[in-house]
Parts: structure tokens; C-alpha cells; sequence
């Protein structure tokens, strides 16, 4: 085991170092690094080792959406409770540094037995929470040798991961370091359990509570009802340049709907791009800015500002999901269907079990092309049923596997921490 460990932090260091050349051209890399610096000083200002405290980790802004309906019922039960929420990635940090319901927002630092001991030392965390895919090895034994009690949550796992490999007994080690592991799926679990890790339950998966606050909430925007202007709408969100691509082919060649798109992306480029592909389109900051604009004299609506598409779905005829031509799959499919809207998406599903089992139940549609996307829509266009049956699905799916926050908040609860 001890050469595993050495690999493994000589592996943490090469990524450091990798990092740092990175750095030099790409804007992610710098961030990652200035973000970090100084970690100890904002830690020793705003911490204090007197509070109750609960650390929070999530690797990025998807996981984020998993644990931020725990950290919120957390936050209201324990409102004395400092909670503190690190990210490993500047998508996740940036977007949500100034989130209002904890007490720090900050980068986790690299995981080295240094810092993972002082880390941990400053904060001392009655408890601490992993979101869905985090595994770091020296915060999971410094907190393991503490005796602090650390969770998994909204955890999916497949057998192609390394913990299922002949290879990978460093890796279960460091499942055997939590206290205990909540699933998404009883495959997650009996996977768990082939390899004797018996401190695991099947909750669900946590943003499902998420989106179907969202949904309830029903947010009220102005500038989209004005852009639908009863007209049938595609809302398309979280698209990449592949996606945007099919979607231009289906603008050109259906008539009489209107398209919001919202992009993965949000920096100048990629909108003045969007724009030239659409020139019959207007940006929401645009409408923002001037209000004596009339949205519902163009065809194409983008948004270029974040944190509504998950309300923008209310308002969808069709939901397109990006991303299924890429390498990293599909984004977020439950925001649409948790809406009750019939849901497109490409090819790219095969590590998301919501998609996967949607498409067996008839509760999604997969297209592999511009013309399989343009037939897909003239469908749910023409059969009110079929739309509707799909649409019923999905949103039933949601409603039936809910309430993955209150079985953790009640194992929370049941261990008297706070």
C-alpha cells in the first residue's frame, strides 16, 4: 500500500506542476492557481475553531447543485453552524463564491498530507460532506484518523470505475474512510457491496429535490413571456458549438417556432458567434438594458447571463439538452423534466443513469443528427399525445424519486453532531 501512496502523491505533484505550464495560455489553469494562494490566511480570518463548523466539498458547479439542497436545510436546522464550501474547480468557485447560505467559499487546496492537516485543524469540522465523485485521499485519512464523521453524497457508481478493478485497492481503501456512502441507484449499491463496502444506502439523487423546488418556485420573467409571445418555443440550453450547429440546421428549416438558446458558454466570442449564426436573433442583456425593445419580433432569443435557464424551461414547448456530442456528455436533463417538458438530447448519455432510464420508460428522446433532431420536433409538434406522454413521464420520474435531502438530513440528525 505504501507504494501507492508515494504514486499517488508523486501523481498530485506532477498535476501541480502541469498545472503551473498550464497556466502560461489557459485562463482555467490560472485561476486554479491564484485562487489557492494564500488559502491559510482566509481560512485563520474567517474560521473560527470555537463555532460548530460542517465542511462542504464539491469538485464543481454540477456537483454544487447536488449538495446545495442539503447545505441549505442544513444551514436553516443549524443556523448557529458555520458552514464552509470548497470547490476544486473555477467553474464551480466562480460561479458561487458569494453563495449566501454559507459562512466561506474558498478553493480546496492540493491534496498533500500538509495540507490536508492543517486544513483540517483550522476548520475541525463536526461533519464533513463529499459530493457525488470527490476522492481525495489525504483529506479522507486526515478526517478518518480524526474520527470526524464524512459522508458521500448523491455517489453513482459504475463498473468500469477503478474502484471494480483488480487494480484498485487504493482506491476502495478510501471508501472504507466514510462513514457512509449515499447512492443514487441500487446498481451503485450492489456494486458497493461485490467489493465488501458495506456503509452505503441508496438515497437518491439530491438535485432531483433541487429542480423540483425550482419548478415549484415558478419564477416570474417578464422578458421570456414577452419572447414566447404564444408562439411555440425550443429552449436549448447548455449548447456547445456541436449542438449549435444542428440547431442552425433545424432553425433553417422549421418555420413558425421561436428558439432560446443558452449557451454552455457565456465569453464574447462564443455570443458574437451565436449571434452571426442566428442574425435574426437579440441577447437577453440587450432587452435587460432597453426595454423599449419588443423580443417577440425576432426568432431566436440567447441568453448571455447565468443562473434562469432552469427557470427558463417553464416556458419550453421542447427542451433541448447539450453537451451529447462532446466528450463529457449531456448537462442537465432534470431542470426540463422536472418542468414536464418533452426533452431532446444527443448521443453522449451513457454515464448519466437519469438519461439512460428516461429513454427505457419513454421519458426522453436521443437523436444522433441534424435530421433525426428535426424529425423529433415535428413529432412531438403533431401528436399532442405523444408529446404529452413523454412529458408525463419525465416529470413523474422526478416527482417519484425525490426526497434524497431529507434521508441524509435524518441520518445527520440521528447522529446528534450539533
Amino acid at each position: 500500500m505504501l507504494i501507492y501512496v508515494w504514486l499517488y502523491r508523486c501523481s498530485i505533484q506532477l498535476f501541480a506542476l502541469g498545472l503551473q505550464i498550464a497556466a502560461l495560455w489557459n485562463i482555467k489553469a490560472r485561476l486554479w492557481l491564484k485562487g489557492r494562494k494564500k488559502w491559510q490566511q482566509q481560512l485563520e480570518q474567517k474560521i473560527s475553531s470555537t463555532t460548530s463548523n460542517i465542511w462542504v466539498h464539491c469538485a464543481s458547479l454540477g456537483e454544487f447543485e447536488q449538495g446545495r439542497p442539503i447545505i441549505e436545510v442544513l444551514k436553516k436546522k443549524y443556523p448557529d453552524t458555520k458552514i464552509i464550501l470548497t470547490f476544486f474547480s473555477p467553474s464551480g468557485y466562480e460561479i458561487q463564491k458569494k453563495y449566501a447560505y454559507v459562512d466561506m467559499v474558498m478553493y480546496l487546496p492540493l491534496d498533500t498530507p500538509s495540507n490536508a492537516k492543517y486544513f483540517i485543524r483550522l476548520v475541525q469540522p463536526q461533519l464533513a460532506i463529499f459530493v457525488k465523485y470527490e476522492f481525495w485521499y489525504e483529506y479522507l485519512k486526515t478526517l478518518h484518523q480524526q474520527n470526524i464523521p464524512t459522508l458521500l453524497v448523491s455517489a453513482l457508481f459504475q463498473k468500469r470505475h477503478i474502484f471494480f478493478k483488480w487494480y484498485g485497492s487504493f482506491f476502495r481503501k478510501m471508501l472504507n474512510m466514510f462513514e457512509h456512502i449515499f447512492v443514487q441507484n441500487e446498481s451503485s449499491l450492489q456494486l458497493l457491496q461485490s467489493i465488501h463496502i458495506n456503509n452505503a444506502s441508496v438515497s437518491g439523487d439530491t438535485r432531483l429535490d433541487r429542480v423540483l423546488s425550482i419548478a415549484s418556485t415558478k419564477i416570474h420573467l417578464p422578458i421570456i413571456e414577452q419572447f414566447c409571445d404564444n408562439r411555440k418555443v425550443i429552449v436549448a440550453g447548455s449548447t456547445w458549438p456541436e449542438d449549435d450547429t444542428i440547431l442552425e440546421k433545424a432553425t433553417s428549416q422549421i418555420a413558425d417556432l421561436a428558439w432560446i438558446i443558452a449557451p454552455h458558454e457565456l465569453n464574447a466570442d462564443k455570443i458574437t458567434q451565436l449571434q452571426l449564426r442566428w442574425p435574426n436573433s437579440i441577447l437577453y442583456s440587450s432587452i435587460l438594458k432597453d426595454f423599449s425593445i419588443n423580443p417577440s419580433h425576432y426568432t431566436t432569443l440567447i441568453i448571455d447571463n447565468m443562473g434562469i435557464l432552469s427557470s427558463v424551461y417553464h416556458y419550453a414547448t421542447i427542451a433541448y439538452v447539450g453537451g451529447g456530442f462532446g466528450k463529457a456528455g449531456i448537462h442537465n436533463i432534470l431542470e426540463p423534466a422536472a418542468h414536464g417538458k418533452p426533452i431532446i438530447f444527443g448521443p453522449i448519455f451513457y454515464q448519466f443513469a437519469e438519461a439512460e432510464t428516461l429513454l427505457k420508460m419513454g421519458g426522453a428522446i436521443t437523436i444522433k443528427n441534424a435530421s433525426s433532431f428535426i424529425q423529433s420536433i415535428t413529432h412531438l409538434l403533431n401528436d399532442e399525445v405523444y408529446s404529452k406522454n413523454i412529458s408525463n413521464v419525465a416529470q413523474n420520474y422526478v416527482q417519484t424519486h425525490a426526497n434524497a435531502t431529507t434521508k441524509i438530513l435524518n441520518y445527520i440528525s440521528r447522529r446528534n453532531l450539533f
